[in-house]
């Protein structure tokens, strides 16, 4: 992951916020991060509102597919107000694990025979394993979460987003 440069008094204008669009002119506060590519990089500027999260801080579509699903996930739980929205992001964020993890699996595939059983390959596959278990686990929490009974309502479901933001934690890759 880059570093999160902060500014606290833009010297000059920095363009539009990568996340919202809002111009950050001069003597604004601003978040930037520096992406490093193959050649080069890419810079992103973000306004005072809006730190960035690690689905801007990456180059790989997989990984910031993850991080997004993650993040909305999060987004979700922390506002929910039942269990019904609770289970729903567990269970999104567990099928774009499973997409993920296709999708590293594919990538094995499409490589030259000569190369699927080496190092990266290899790595590749264990990175397939680990999203499809983390998948497992957010799914196997939503099921707890809908075992829950609805009496005390708020309790429950204090008890559901915890367990929920629980089970998110860091993504095993």
């Amino acid at each position: 992951m880059p570093n999160i440069n902060i500014v606290k008094k833009a010297r000059k204008d920095q363009g539009e916020c990568h996340r919202c669009g809002a111009e950050i002119r001069a003597g604004d506060m601003y978040f930037w991060v520096q992406l490093k590519l193959q050649l080069g990089g890419i810079r992103k500027n973000f306004c005072a509102s809006h730190q960035p999260r690690p689905s801007e801080m990456t180059t790989s579509d997989k990984k910031a597919n993850l991080y997004g699903a993650q993040e909305a996930a999060e987004d979700t739980i922390g506002s929910a107000s039942t269990l019904a929205e609770i289970i729903e992001a567990l269970q999104e964020c567990a099928s774009t694990a499973n997409d993920v993890a296709q999708e590293y699996r594919d990538s094995v595939d499409n490589m030259p025979e000569g190369l699927q059983q080496g190092s990266v390959a290899e790595d590749l596959l264990e990175n397939a394993d680990s999203l499809e278990d983390w998948a497992q686990e957010l799914e196997d929490v939503a099921g707890d979460i809908e075992g829950m009974d609805e009496e005390d309502a708020e309790d429950v479901l204090s008890d559901a987003q915890s367990a929920a933001e629980g089970a998110l934690g860091d993504i095993p890759i």
